[in-house]
């Protein structure tokens, strides 16, 4: 068993080093499953020090995908019927379809046969809530009340967090000040005091300002943010996580600056600025240890004041260094699957880019084939859209962890 120390408990083998490494390779559901082993492989698998180990050794390998309703706001009338459950994704199996050039089968979608509203506190719903964003394996949500609850919404901001790898979830403890919607986002890891944080930035009559959660602390702090209200309607609501800060899209005339807050010094900076050509979306995103930036446009048909269609990708291959944005990518409308209107960049795999649609569906784009296609549409996924009345099917990717969303450690 785990002493006071926290040191990693001893098992009753020679050969506890192997078996400590060989366990912090595998998947989470194997993992799990060895804790019916022994009592001192139980020990083992929740102790900080192997989570952090088994985090370390996290790869591409494990992506998953998590599709859910992202609502409108207000809800319209009358009320939309409620969400069904979000999808979960496993993203090697759908490699492995596409190698075959076989459609998507249930197979890949791990919440099948699933409760997953079973894995969260009574009093919340995983429906229509929105996404705040997500970091070892961790899912951090925005959750929104029942229509009933509309007029008191506002003073209460409620958030949650869940793995759902180890099906655990916890709230966050409400902001009873925070008195109206975030304006913007993001969720992410300090590592120099190894703790999980929650961004939610707002806009004063003047100024900016920014409510930070600390996991650690289990306690909220305010920080100033440069940002003026007229400005904040170009930024983008969800921030993505890297290198210890979070980073947003904000639009200008002509080009984009990306924002980025700090977590260690707990500051905001312009962070990058990209000079494009006008376009109908924009956006920033992680793949690995990189940032891209992409510009879309469905077809100059329909925008013929755009000089660019179809979507465009760029990489910073040095992080931090403006000169180092490199296309990586562009993408022609005419391959773009039928009745799209929106792409968005989620994840860069061997060259390979897979996408969102605003259709709720996942495409990957294979660039040496220069084709893009759906590799996940199917009844369920037709069941989410037929839900999303209420809203728009939104996608983010995580890797399967043992981090506890309780304490942010095992």
């Amino acid at each position: 068993m785990a002493g006071d120390d926290g040191e990693l408990p001893i098992l009753s083998s020679n050969n506890d080093d192997i078996i400590v490494e060989i366990l912090s390779w595998l998947p989470v559901v194997s993992i799990l499953r060895f804790r019916c082993v022994c009592e001192s492989w139980r020990a083992l698998i929740t102790t900080p020090q192997f989570v952090a180990k088994h985090r370390a050794h996290t790869n591409d390998s494990n992506k998953n995908v998590l599709i859910l309703t992202k609502p409108y706001w207000p809800p319209p009338a009358p009320p939309p019927p409620p969400s069904v459950s979000p999808l979960l994704i496993d993203y090697q199996s759908l490699k492995k379809n596409v190698a075959a050039c076989a459609s998507a089968s249930s197979s890949a979608i791990r919440s099948n046969h699933r409760d997953v509203e079973a894995e969260f506190p009574d009093d919340t719903s995983l429906n229509d809530s929105s996404l705040v964003g997500s970091c070892n394996g961790l899912i951090c949500l925005l959750l929104n009340p029942p229509l009933e609850y509309y007029k008191e919404y506002y003073e209460n901001i409620r958030l949650l967090l869940w793995n759902p790898s180890t099906r655990t979830a916890r709230k966050v403890p409400d902001i009873d000040w925070f008195c109206f919607r975030p304006c913007y986002y993001g969720f992410g890891y300090d590592s120099t005091t190894q703790d999980y944080k929650v961004l939610l930035g707002g806009i004063s009559a003047k100024d900016g300002f920014a409510a930070i959660f600390s996991l650690k602390a289990a306690s909220w702090k305010i920080v100033v943010d440069s940002l003026k209200p007229a400005a904040s309607f170009g930024i983008d609501r969800r921030g993505c996580f890297l290198n210890g800060a979070l980073h947003w899209n904000h639009r200008h005339d002509n080009g984009t600056i990306i924002r980025s807050f700090d977590f260690a010094q707990e500051k905001f900076h312009s962070f990058s600025s990209i000079r494009h050509n006008k376009c109908s979306w924009a956006g920033v995103g992680t793949t690995g240890n990189r940032l891209f930036f992409h510009t879309f446009c469905p077809d100059s048909q329909n925008f013929p004041d755009f000089e660019d269609t179809g979507l465009t990708l760029w990489v910073m291959m040095e992080y931090g260094v403006d000169q180092s944005w490199t296309i990586f990518a562009k993408i022609r409308p005419e391959i773009f699957p039928p009745n799209v209107w929106s792409l968005n960049p989620l994840f860069l795999d061997d060259g390979a880019l897979l996408m969102e649609s605003d259709r709720g569906d996942l495409v990957l784009y294979m660039p040496k084939e220069d084709t893009c296609r759906n590799v996940l549409d199917n009844s369920d996924v037709e069941k989410l859209r037929a839900s999303s009345s209420s809203g728009r099917a939104v996608m983010v990717m995580y890797v399967g962890t043992l981090v506890s969303p309780a304490t942010g450690g095992g």
